[in-house]
């Protein structure tokens, strides 16, 4: 077996449908996909009960964490290649030639993956949560994952793949580095961490893109931020070499506007908020997604940066009391 398609579930079916659809017409020979159900869920049961292609399989599990149910696939799944998605992902039909096509190129690679794109069909809010990613000032260490990279291959590091897309030679993957159970988020950022610093090879490739569906809805993107704060102030309290200086800039900035408002310091506050709208607007212009979207995709990214930057940090600052109150 080459190729290990390995997708966790967790209720959502009409993605679920949507995604299986795209794999199907992308698997090539010699192939499987495993579907791993995380917890009760009839209704999906159901329909990979009538999904009759034969490369599909499907487990059920208890409800479990992410880590844990993706973590089968270490055990589960038999393709020397195992090409971690989200159900949530729609695939190109070249996605999985090309990841075969690269690890046997390249034997030393032990990772690879590629961006994350929003689907062209998708409704205008959602293209704009998605162009906001894109943005040098809302996101400039990820946002390589949701646009595609400029070069073919190049290096990876923790900031530029993203589970939803992320394959491995299952059998070179140390077993002390497989998804930690302690991270809420962000487990592929420490595994992808703890890769570089053993001096293994991963590889961002242009050619390994798939498309994402966005949140849709102003709070649901919000929880996705607010969770990745929260788990990368969970992997930095593990490591603190994992976290680069940018990461600590939300929380930072929310601890000081936060005393100079209690130090009744308004016309500072005033002069940052301005200059910080300013920024956001420049960073906006310089976004292609965000210019396809036009206008509103310009003027939606200056209230969708404060929000995404507010959420992380409010994440960060909620991971430092969970950790104070364990600690009393």
């Amino acid at each position: 077996m080459n190729l290990s398609v390995h997708i966790v579930s967790c209720g959502r079916l009409e993605l679920l449908k949507a995604c299986c659809e795209s794999v199907s017409h992308a698997l090539p020979p010699n192939s499987e996909v495993l579907i791993v159900i995380n917890g009760d869920h009839p209704s999906i049961v159901h329909f990979l009960k009538g999904f009759m292609h034969p490369q599909f399989r499907w487990v059920q599990i208890a409800r479990v964490s992410l880590s844990k149910a993706r973590n089968t696939a270490f055990d589960l799944c038999h393709g020397k290649i195992i090409h971690f998605l989200d159900d949530d992902v729609i695939v190109p039909q070249h996605l999985f030639h090309s990841t075969l096509a690269l690890f046997d190129e390249q034997p030393d690679v032990i990772v690879a993956g590629g961006a994350n794109l929003t689907p062209p069909n998708s409704a205008l809010i959602e293209k704009c949560f998605g162009a906001v990613m894109t943005s040098c000032f809302a996101a400039p260490m990820v946002r390589q994952r949701y646009c595609l990279p400029k070069r073919k291959l190049q290096i990876a590091t923790q900031h530029n793949i993203i589970f939803c897309n992320l394959a491995c030679r299952r059998d070179m993957v140390p077993s002390e580095l497989y998804f930690l159970d302690e991270l809420s988020s962000n487990q592929e950022t420490f595994f992808l961490y703890f890769i570089g610093r053993l001096k293994l090879k991963a590889i961002l490739c242009s050619e390994l893109y798939v498309f994402h569906h966005r949140r849709r809805n102003i709070h649901s993107f919000a929880k996705q931020t607010f969770s990745y704060g929260f788990g990368r102030f969970q992997q930095t309290w593990r490591s603190w070499q994992s976290c680069h200086p940018l990461y600590l800039a939300p929380p930072v900035a929310l601890i000081c506007l936060v005393a100079l408002f209690i130090g009744g310091k308004y016309q500072a506050i005033f002069f940052l908020v301005v200059s910080y709208l300013f920024m956001s607007l420049i960073a906006a212009f310089c976004s292609r997604p965000i210019r396809q979207l036009g206008a509103v995709g310009i003027i939606s990214a200056v209230p969708l940066t404060a929000m995404v930057h507010f959420a992380y940090g409010l994440g960060w600052l909620t991971g430092i009391w969970s950790k104070l109150k364990a600690s009393e």
